[in-house]
């Protein structure tokens, strides 16, 4: 595991442990194919079922964060479904 991957995991599990209704004994992070871009994706073993998304902010690159928590905002208000952001 990378120094990068470690602080996805170690931030997960403090985001896991502020929700009480996401359950798991031992948390792992599974890589899972990503898209073309700069962001990695994880399959969180917890239930239900998470995933985790590095997506550092760099120079060039737009605040995934921000960007995805108001696509889905966007999304809801017009009574799209979209996943859950947890954190």
């Amino acid at each position: 595991m990378t120094a990068t991957e470690n602080a996805l995991h170690q931030w997960t599990l403090q985001q896991i442990h502020q929700h009480a209704k996401i359950h798991s004994e031992l948390i792992t992070l599974t890589p899972m194919s990503g898209d073309a871009g700069f962001r990695q994706y994880f399959r969180v073993n917890t239930q239900p079922s998470l995933l985790a998304v590095m997506a550092p902010k760099t120079p060039g690159n737009s605040d995934s964060a921000a960007y995805f928590a108001g696509l889905s905002r966007l999304l809801r208000d017009q009574g799209i479904p979209t996943p859950q952001i947890v954190a």
